[in-house]
């Protein structure tokens, strides 16, 4: 299996959008007050500093970035397709020094956003990538659904 990491394009949310996981786009729906994935992706990846998409066997498995920054702290943003399933262990193991690559670029120590109560798959992948949750909720959308906050901060090695 290859993996492979490109700056985020038009082409890749053409491609993506269709086949992200329904988790992903029941999250978008309720966060973007009811865009469609493939609008939410073009806005994310025109609105970031830095984008990529995750390619395994030469399939978009995974599109993120930061997306806002206010100081050192950037919005980080990352939506998937179900073929993160096909080796999930490699693809976390590249993810999380891929995220340590997110701070350095964005020169962010907190990267943060909100993700939806109901979708335990991203929440796996964001405890995977050292991202911490909040023990309270926040209502979003029209209906107020329980979204928490997700903080991952940088930890540099010794080395840089």
């Amino acid at each position: 299996m290859t993996l492979r990491r490109d700056k985020a394009t038009n082409q890749h949310c053409i491609d993506v959008a269709p086949y992200l996981s329904k988790e992903d786009v029941d999250e978008v729906y309720v966060a973007s007050g009811g865009r469609s994935p493939y609008e939410c992706l073009l806005l994310s990846v025109a609105m970031s500093e830095v984008s990529y998409t995750i390619f395994q066997d030469g399939e978009p498995v995974i599109m993120y970035g930061v997306a806002e920054k206010m100081g050192r702290i950037g919005q980080v943003w990352m939506l998937t397709t179900p073929g993160i399933e096909k080796s999930p262990k490699r693809l976390v193991r590249n993810m999380s020094w891929l995220i340590d690559w997110l701070h350095i670029e964005t020169k962010c120590i907190w990267l943060t956003n909100f993700t939806d109560l109901r979708n335990k798959r991203h929440h796996m992948l964001c405890r995977f990538l050292g991202f911490e949750f909040s023990q309270d909720t926040y209502p979003t959308g029209p209906d107020g659904l329980p979204f928490y906050r997700i903080t991952r901060t940088f930890k540099p090695s010794c080395a840089e």
